[in-house]
């Protein structure tokens, strides 16, 4: 049938005058052919044929086409892969023995005919009634007067038996049941039974006499014969009317019918089979005789799809042996897989039809899903079906018209312009003269692409199989298939057995039966070719003869879905792929080079509707496989789907299975009782009522999960009620917050690189506005920063859902234990957190996260959780802040102080409702503040435990925590312990002079409170920061009946002090998560991602300087591979010049900015003083007249003022703290008359605003106003509180000392922070602008390539950098660089000397696969006649090569090394210096080839001088005990030697076909050795001070010096950093201790990687007179190098 296919392809292009694509030479090879269709076999042609190519790691037969291999085609042989890398399957053999050699069916008719024995009429009907009257049987022969006499005959046989049977036995008649559809013929069996067989009784069992009732059967089965339709038998079985045992004989008339539709499970015949008569005992079920007749004079044989026949009926076909079904049963049945390869279109982007509409819109403005489906037309279809989309759009254009289009006046002024545009452009489509089709190549007015042509010519091919045919076939989009099938139906010339019909997916708002119906009129053969989108791939499609993959999909399920649309063995599954498309290759051997498991699993799926639990190895891609991607831009389309807020995915209908399948694929690694390819669906029948169809339930079986025993809608097929299950699945999962954002399928809408796709690169990327010199922000260049979409994504409305996530601090360090859990609820639920690090003060704390079950709030609880969550937010913040409870982005809980997370981890199903202190949550959301229960002693003890009191009866104010109570002391008694009150007789005394109106007290036996300050808020984000030190006498005491206790507990206050840290952690982890998907497919690890985005002057823990070490050294790795691919006639300097246009930092930061990649870049330091959840504001109290000050009630909106000259002073400020706080309403304690009933009096804070009168105030507009947590204007005595038992984490915190001089800069700076310019920055900032460096931008590409390496390896980094458009094309997968390489023929290059080649290849440790690439690797271009193949052009690939491996050695190897570092060995081990010497050390430099006199001498005279050097290294490093440092710096060597050694990695590397094992173990035993011995950091330098300096100034910091001093005969050196001595030596003379010095701080630094960004904060702080600092650098560099002479050195 191929051969066919071939001809009428040849047929069709012979016609052209051009062809369209190359055709292979007569000279290609054919090993065989697919299995053909019955009865054609054309004889061989030797005539040119298109070709038809299988891709690497397709699953084919072994035979398929072998033509002439080019580089744009997808024939493997030796040359094309490396055979490791070969599937098994398509390993070719000498003794072919193809699967079409032993298929019954592809033996021609005739050949058959004649092999078989010729029988009489008369015998035939013998040996077939003998074998029905003792066995089921399927008997095939013609609709003829024989064939009649035969079923009378058999019939006649079965009255007599059942007569014969005895009575015992018959305890009621039964009777014989014909079944046959066709009303003309069962009016024809009646007549012959009733003129041959006088005596029996009959009866026609129709429609008209159908009924519900049961008792209708009674009189029917009364009658010897029965006649019935399949569809009413089966529906009286269902409702019981009738059963199998009523039968005794069962005749079935049209089983060519069946086998036509294969066997179909929707068929009525196949579900009686399958539901009725297996299921009855064989003693009683009825013996079954089956005609088939073939139409015409065809015959029918016997193939795979008669043994499916035989397997559904339960009978056997006549004339056919064991021996052919155990044949037959032995084979694989799968399809035979064909690759037809289509060209690109080369026609032009616009038709005539476009060009006109674009003159009245060009930037389309309307219609846009028009036309962006019109520019897909025609680049799959052609223009023709680009028009055509515009008038099937013509009716919703219309829709979208002003009422009485038809009567408007173009030139009405009163008419909005764009509704005129609208109606000029409805009337260009309605009168457009629409062209047909036209497949004539050759011809001017050809308006198809070659894709739709290469379409038409495999249909054309099947026209063979007539009435047999079924097709179908797998598109995109919806746009695209339903011009497809219009355009098919124009083609009744070439196409006219087709009857096309199309079919699309709608989401939610699908009618099943509409399925169930179209898929009959298939079955059934009204329609025979069904265009479907992807969505339809996993519904009871009819399996079809032929299925066409027109789009190819990157996905392992969706390949098994078309798979099990197939027939298997006689069937073909056809893949559409673009010649040279790279892509295309790597779908294709991506979703067809199974593993074993995977094979099994696919298998599984194609045959059984349970289908199982898929293999851990199953590879799926979340952005390519959304099917109707025309549903993106349909609201009603997309209401019924499910949106993962992380990451925007959407989860349709048609998803859900897949979706659950990748869960159940997951589970298997973290689920026991999941096991891989154990059942996952099980099915239950329903019977519906009469008239009704039976329907199915599904429920997936996946033990100890979620959705184990979870269950669907009733419906009519099984795929569509397991659709239903697994959508409920999904909504399950996403309810109880554990469904994995991984999972959700992305709208292409939301890729990075769509609009750059979209445009084709066609329009310039503008970058913003470079900023002149002179401003703050000089050489930058302003961003929008990207916000998590997750906040934008939670809902408005008030929920009644509410997801937990418990926020607690890990019990890893001292102190931990000071801190309560919180509980983040959010309105959607949180994908998983990773653990991070807070620091305080160097001491690194882990935040962990565990998710809760689903808190279900009612209105009432809705409200105190939003009291809670506004009053921890003002608490924290210490501002009047605002938030309207719909806008409100998150809330906060708290969790008891002694709370523990399980030990097993998991907390999804726990509900944590019971375990809330709702008691607190209640009293918080109420009231700020509450009196201290002070009767007795032990009552204040009970009511300050874990406690936070104020000495003021106002809410923004300082805050202390209780330390202890003290009862040995009172009001009247003088603590010794505190400076405050030092000038006063007590502490009475002291509070009496400082507050106004105090004159007495009520208890002065009260013991008093001993306090700590409440840490302030701060950057825990950074670990340098520091709190501010304290510059005044902080208060220790305090009297009870002069403070309030604050509403939050001491443990929730110091976890939530933390909260704006945590959150800003949590909107990264979150825009991390969405970047991941958006241009990534989820392919990087998350936390390298993370620290690829993270400028140093972001001041994190981490920044991307390592990674884009690594990113930068791959990059010209792949830049330099690809253009010595790619460009093959280059000369070296060519090439250099080709790479720079890919990897210069220009190339990048364009490239990045237009997949907008800047906008994720994290450049800034956390502004936590101006830091406010999303949607909070800061509420501005209306200004009220002074004199009515007075009499105002203290409350956070109004806050009392002093009317003493200190009145001015901010609250907060160190000011308004231990000096006077004025004798003001907010300073006394509530009066005793206020309280009742003997219960404490509660002072109530502002309540709930009226959101309505809050004017929307800028954030951070008033930030240094009421701040305590300002340190700069903040109360300086509010930081460095402990917590209730002593800790090592609050001691370091208050250990903390600030020098004076510090503290005198910071208060300089004070002023500056309220001019304008600061506040008009911080107001830009909260916008949402940030200014970055182009190289900044550069660097993050680079970060992130090196993260996707670590990740992935090099075809992970390969994808990261194409998804970041670096330009790669037609590179799509490492493989296709051996696949495309050109390299000169063996005879064009130099041979070697006899022993050469064994002996290079000795000391590499590897084998050349092309020695004659060795021979060009030691040519040099002073040989005369080889100046073309010498080294030159593999010394540029190789240097690249051994750049990434050396960089990535030391990259592993110096773990904790900094960037600096790591460049500065990079430099000293590829430097020619270093090559050169390790060409002589490893001797290599004995085999290259040259022919200069001058290049002899150099190479010996230096070979000479450095072994002496060597020699002289080692012996010095052995007496002074230290490892042999680098003896070949000060010798100029030959340039020759180091090309050498970077021609042999890339003469190896080309040889092995790109593949790195080889350039690996030159690497292992050559390079490696040589570094770890010679070149570490210690041994980089004979000035190991130089070598210090300089990694400080590369890691940026600018506070360090060396200095030395002298006591008595010892001189010691100590090495400084920000005033911490990192280390110190002593020796004999100061040169010696700052070389030792220096050695061991190179040694530390080495050891310590966090001691730099523990320590060093100079990039977050930039200095002003930086041009001083790097002057006192250099001349410290001098000095310390000077010190080597014997000076002594103190530099800074």
């Amino acid at each position: 049938m191929l051969k066919r296919l071939k001809r009428t392809w040849k047929e069709e292009e012979a016609q052209s005058k051009k062809s369209q694509s190359p055709a292979p030479t007569a000279s290609d090879s054919v090993a065989g052919s697919p299995a053909p269709l019955p009865h054609e076999l054309p004889p061989p042609t030797s005539e040119s044929e298109p070709s038809v190519s299988i891709p690497q790691g397709v699953d084919l037969p072994s035979d398929v086409l072998a033509p002439k291999r080019n580089r744009d085609t997808f024939e493997p042989d030796s040359t094309d892969i490396a055979e490791s890398e070969r599937p098994t399957k398509l390993l070719k053999t000498v003794d072919l023995d193809p699967i079409r050699n032993h298929l019954p069916e592809i033996f021609d008719s005739r050949e058959r005919y004649e092999n078989q024995a010729h029988l009489s009429l008369a015998t035939l009907k013998e040996r077939i009634f003998d074998q029905a009257t003792n066995e089921n049987t399927i008997a095939d022969i013609p609709a003829t007067k024989a064939s009649m006499s035969l079923l009378i005959e058999l019939i006649s046989w079965a009255i007599d038996v059942e007569i014969k049977r005895p009575k015992s036995i018959a305890a009621r008649s039964r009777t014989i049941l014909i079944i046959t559809d066709d009303v003309l013929i069962m009016d024809k069996y009646m007549i012959a039974f009733e003129t041959n067989l006088p005596a029996v009784t009959v009866g026609k069992y129709t429609d008209e006499v159908h009924r519900p009732e049961p008792e209708n059967w009674t009189i029917f089965l009364k009658k010897d014969i029965v006649l019935a339709p399949s569809h009413l038998l089966l529906d009286s079985l269902l409702r019981g009317a009738l059963a199998i045992t009523h039968i005794h004989f069962l005749v079935i008339t049209d089983a060519q019918n069946i086998k036509n539709q294969d066997s179909h499970p929707s068929m009525p015949i196949v579900q009686l089979m399958n539901d009725f008569y297996r299921v009855t005992d064989s003693l009683s079920r009825p013996r079954i005789f089956v005609l088939m007749s073939p139409s015409g004079d065809r015959r029918t044989h016997f193939d795979s799809k008669m043994l499916k026949l035989e397997q559904t009926l339960d009978a056997k076909v006549f004339g056919v042996s064991q021996e052919k079904r155990d044949e037959i049963l032995a084979l694989p049945d799968r399809p035979s897989e064909i690759v037809i390869l289509y060209d690109t279109s080369k026609h032009s982007s616009e038709t005539r039809l476009l060009k006109q509409l674009h003159q009245l819109d060009p930037d389309e403005t309307v219609f846009r899903r028009h036309y962006r489906a019109s520019r897909n037309a025609h680049e799959d279809i052609g223009s023709c079906a680009s028009d055509l989309l515009w008038r099937r759009g013509l009716k919703d254009i219309e829709s979208r018209l002003i009422p009485g289009y038809t009567d408007v006046d173009e030139d009405d002024s009163d008419i909005p312009a764009i509704e005129v545009m609208k109606i000029k452009m409805y009337n260009i489509v309605k009168n457009w003269p629409y062209t047909m089709p036209n497949l004539d190549a050759s011809s001017r007015g050809f308006n198809v692409s070659h894709k739709f042509l290469r379409l038409v010519q495999v249909l054309t091919t099947f026209k063979s199989l007539g009435e047999g045919f079924r097709g179908i076939v797998f598109v995109q989009r919806q746009a695209i298939a339903l011009v497809l099938g219009d355009l098919l139906r124009t083609l009744d010339d070439r196409l006219g057995f087709l009857r096309p019909r199309t079919v699309i997916g709608y989401g939610l708002q699908s009618d099943p039966a509409y399925y169930q119906g179209v898929f009959q009129r298939f079955a059934t053969g009204v329609d025979n070719l069904l265009i479907a989108t992807k969505s339809m791939e996993d519904l009871d499609i009819p399996k079809a003869s032929v299925v066409i993959r027109y789009d190819l999909f990157e996905s392992q399920i969706s390949h098994a879905y078309v798979r099990a649309r197939t027939r298997g063995r006689e069937s073909h599954l056809i893949h559409m792929v673009e010649r040279g498309n790279d892509m295309h290759r790597r779908i294709l051997s991506r979703i067809t080079n199974l593993d074993a498991d995977m094979l099994k699993w696919t298998e599984t799926l194609c045959n059984q509707s349970e289908s199982s639990v898929p293999p851990k190895s199953l590879r799926e891609s979340i952005n390519p496989y959304h099917s109707d991607s025309d549903a993106e831009d349909d609201p009603e389309q997309s209401q019924g789907c499910i949106k993962d807020p992380t990451t925007g995915g959407r989860i349709y209908l048609q998803d859900a299975t897949t979706v659950i399948y990748r869960y159940a694929s997951n589970a298997t690694s973290n689920t026991p009782d999941v096991l891989e390819h154990q059942r996952l669906f099980q099915f239950q029948d329903v019977h519906k009522e009469f008239g009704i169809p039976r329907a199915h339930i599904c429920t997936i079986y996946l033990p100890n999960t979620p959705i184990h025993a979870m269950s669907g809608d009733e419906l009519p097929s099984k795929a569509q009620a397991r659709r239903s299950a697994c959508f409920r699945a999904c909504q399950r999962l996403y309810a109880s917050g554990i469904l994995d954002c991984r999972l959700a399928p992305l709208p292409d809408r939301l890729r990075a690189q769509y609009k750059y796709e979209r445009t084709k690169a066609s329009v310039a990327v503008p970058l913003p506005e470079i900023k002149p010199q002179g401003s703050k922000t000089q050489g930058t260049r302003p961003y929008p920063r990207m916000q998590p979409s997750f906040w934008e994504n939670s809902s408005l409305k008030n929920p009644t859902v509410l997801y937990p996530t418990v926020m607690y601090i890990a019990k890893t360090v001292a102190g931990a234990e000071a801190f309560s859990p919180l509980v983040l609820l959010t309105k959607e639920p949180l994908p998983d957190l990773r653990t991070f690090r807070l620091f305080f003060s160097n001491i690194a704390i882990h935040i962990e996260f565990h998710k809760a079950g689903p808190m279900l709030v009612d209105e009432a609880r809705l409200e105190e959780i939003y009291g809670f969550t506004m009053r921890v937010h003002r608490g924290t913040l210490n501002k009047a802040v605002v938030c309207n409870l719909e806008e409100m982005p998150y809330f906060f809980l708290p969790l008891p102080f002694n709370w523990q997370p399980p030990n097993d981890g998991g907390l999804e199903d726990v509900d944590l409702t019971e375990t809330i202190p709702w008691n607190i949550v209640s009293l918080a959301a109420q009231h700020w503040a509450v009196p201290i229960k002070r009767s007795s002693p032990e009552e204040i003890k009970a009511d300050l435990q874990d406690a936070i009191i104020q000495d003021r009866w106002i809410e923004f104010t300082r805050r202390y925590k209780v330390v202890a109570v003290r009862e040995d002391l009172t009001p009247l008694s003088k603590p010794a312990d505190s400076t405050r009150e030092v000038s006063y007789a007590s502490l009475f005394d002291f509070c009496k002079s400082k507050r106004k109106g105090l004159e007495t007290l009520d208890d002065f036996g009260q013991p008093i409170i001993e306090v700590s300050k409440c840490q302030a808020i701060m950057n825990h984000l950074n670990p340098t920061s520091k709190p501010p030190a304290t510059s005044k006498s902080p208060a220790k005491y305090l009297i009870p009946e002069l403070c309030a206790k604050y509403t939050l507990p001491a443990s929730t206050l110091w976890t939530a002090m933390l909260t704006p840290s945590i959150m800003r952690r949590v909107d990264d982890l979150l825009l991390v998560k969405e970047m991941n998907a958006k241009f990534f497919d989820h392919a990087i690890r998350e936390d390298l991602l993370h620290v690829a985005i993270c400028a140093p002057s972001a001041g994190f823990e981490y920044d991307y300087e390592r990674l884009e070490l690594l990113g930068d050294a791959f990059l010209k790795y792949l830049a330099s591979i690809y253009v010595f691919v790619t460009c093959p006639s280059m000369s070296e300097g060519a090439l250099h010049i080709e790479r720079q246009k890919i990897i210069s930092n220009k190339s990048l930061l364009t490239h990045s900015t237009r997949v907008e990649l800047p906008s994720f870049i994290q450049s800034k330091v956390f502004a936590y003083k101006t830091w406010l959840p999303p949607n909070f504001r800061v509420y501005i109290p209306p200004k009220t007249p002074k004199e009515h000050d007075t009499t105002l009630e203290p409350t956070a909106e109004h806050p009392v003022q002093d009317d003493k000259e200190g009145d001015n002073i901010k609250q907060g400020s160190p000011e308004a703290s231990d000096i006077d706080i004025g004798a003001h309403a907010a300073d006394a304690p509530p009066q005793p008359s206020a309280v009742t009933d003997g219960s404490p009096m509660i002072i109530s804070s502002i309540g709930t605003l009226d959101q309505s009168n809050i004017p929307n105030a800028e954030p951070g507009e008033i930030i240094e106003e009421d701040s305590f947590s300002d340190t700069g204007a903040a109360d300086q005595d509010v930081l460095g509180s402990r917590p209730t038992t002593p800790s090592a984490l609050p001691d370091a915190i208050n250990s903390i000392a600030v020098e004076p001089a510090l503290q005198e800069a910071h208060t300089q700076t004070l002023p500056k922070k309220k001019v304008k310019p600061r506040n008009k920055k911080a107001r830009s900032d909260e916008k949402g602008i940030q200014y970055l460096g182009d190289k900044a931008i550069a660097d993050v590409a680079e970060a992130i390539i090196g993260a996707a390496y670590i990740t992935g390896g090099r075809d992970a980094a390969l994808q990261a950098t194409k998804a970041l458009t670096i330009p790669l094309s037609n590179i799509d997968r490492w493989s296709d660089f051996g696949r495309k390489v050109l390299t000169p023929p063996p005879n064009t290059s130099v041979k070697l000397k006899a022993g050469s080649i064994a002996a290079i290849e000795k000391i590499i440790g590897h084998k050349f696969n092309r020695p004659h690439l060795l021979g060009q690797a030691m040519t040099h271009s002073s040989i005369q006649g080889f100046e073309a193949t010498s080294y030159e052009r593999l010394e540029f690939i190789g240097d690249s090569i051994l750049d990434f491996m050396v960089i990535r050695h030391i990259f592993d190897r110096d773990q904790q090394l900094s960037p600096g570092a790591l460049t500065m060995l990079k430099g000293a081990m590829v430097s020619n210096s270093a090559l050169a010497a390790v060409c002589v050390w490893s001797g290599l430099h004995q085999y290259l080839l040259f022919e200069s006199p001058y290049l002899e001498n150099s190479i010996r005279s230096y070979a000479s001088e450095l072994e002496v050097r060597q020699q002289n290294e080692y012996a010095e490093a052995k007496i002074e005990g230290r490892p042999p440092g680098q003896y070949w710096l000060d010798i100029e060597p030959p340039k020759a030697l180091s090309d050498v050694v970077e021609s042999i990695a890339g003469a190896i590397y080309i040889s092995d076909n790109f593949d790195p094992i080889g350039a690996e173990a030159l690497f292992d035993n050559v390079l490696k050795p040589f570094y770890d011995k010679h070149i570490t950091l210690q041994t980089l330098s004979h000035h190991p001070t130089k070598i210090l300096f300089e990694l400080l100034q590369a890691e940026g910091c600018q506070n360090f010096e060396v200095m030395k001093d002298k006591d008595e005969s010892v001189n010691r050196c100590h090495v400084i950093v920000h005033d911490i001595i990192l280390v110190s030596a002593e020796d004999t003379t100061p040169t010696s201790a700052g070389r030792l010095a220096s050695f061991l701080a190179l040694d530390a630094l080495e050891g310590d990687a966090d001691f730099m960004t523990r320590t060093c904060d100079c990039r977050t702080h930039v200095r002003d007179k930086k041009g001083r600092i790097k002057s006192e650098f250099e001349k410290a560099l001098e000095l310390a190098l000077a010190g080597d002479d014997g000076e002594g050195v103190d530099a800074e």
